[in-house]
């Protein structure tokens, strides 16, 4: 069964606290939609981009329907939407995910202030599992009278494994073209 945030509407807004909780890292998500070409196609493939700024730590998939983000405990994701045509409308409806990992992620939406621009955001509560925290992306387009799905799951996943270096083997230095070589 999937979990999604409700928002209160165009008007929500992120609740304040006095002391702003200290965050490790925020990785923003943001979705570049072709919404004339998946409302002409009526499908999000082929017009689903996706990218983070966390490509540093790990994070692949960049430009595609599929990404995967590193985060880890602590992190905080925040997933915002820009249409590829400035005159269309798109917004993100729901970041859907399985109720199994709620133990992982404390995830909300809210809206920009004075706009309606929404984005939702999730709160990375502990380590993430190997295998990543899968979730599914739904749209609202032009005036369409259903949600469009993302074609495919992203992810948010653990950092990868840095492996320590192992005494006593040296480096070797990488091989250097021979002048005969460059032909």
């Amino acid at each position: 069964m999937a979990r999604a945030a409700q928002s209160t509407g165009p008007a929500a807004k992120p609740a304040s606290t006095s002391t702003p909780e200290r965050v490790k890292q925020a990785t923003n998500v943001m979705a570049i939609i072709d919404a004339v070409g998946a409302l002409s196609s009526g499908t999000l493939a082929g017009s689903l981009f996706l990218f983070d700024n966390n490509r540093w730590a790990g994070s692949t998939g960049h430009g595609a329907s599929r990404l995967s983000t590193v985060a880890q405990e602590g992190d905080v994701v925040v997933w915002t939407t820009m249409a590829l045509e400035c005159e269309a409308f798109v917004r993100l409806e729901l970041v859907m995910i399985d109720i199994v990992y709620t133990d992982y992620i404390e995830l909300d939406a809210a809206a920009f202030s004075e706009t309606p621009e929404i984005y939702w955001f999730a709160k990375v509560l502990k380590p993430l599992p190997a295998a990543g925290v899968p979730y599914r992306l739904s749209y609202r387009l032009g005036n369409a009278d259903e949600p469009y799905f993302a074609p495919v799951e992203s992810r948010l996943v653990p950092p990868p494994l840095t492996l320590a270096p192992v005494p006593g083997l040296t480096e070797k230095r990488p091989l250097e073209p021979n002048q005969g070589d460059a032909k």
